[in-house]
């Protein structure tokens, strides 16, 4: 019975880890919209790796905006949670 316990709390927390691990890998860090007669929003997001991306939506699509690069340039997500998924490598 004693090893019976011992599997059935191994399952559990190896259950428990994987979803754990299943987590998101990112969090929104700040809001803004950003300029001129046009403004777009802009989302910062923290990737677990520490890194801070900024994503720029255009056209209700989400861009990564690149320091210096145009609004709308580059690979085009549905949705920021795809955006950030992909940049964070969740």
């Amino acid at each position: 019975m004693h090893f019976l316990k011992n599997k059935i709390f191994w399952i559990t927390l190896a259950v428990l880890l994987f979803f754990v691990s299943q987590a998101s890998a990112w969090i929104v860090h700040a809001k803004w919209e950003c300029c001129g007669a046009n403004p777009k929003e802009r989302v910062k997001v923290r990737c677990n790796s520490g890194v801070v991306p900024t994503f720029v939506k255009v056209n209700e699509k989400w861009y990564f905006k690149k320091e210096g690069g145009p609004d709308g340039a580059g690979t085009a997500y549905p949705s920021l949670e795809a955006a950030a998924k992909d940049f964070c490598k969740e």
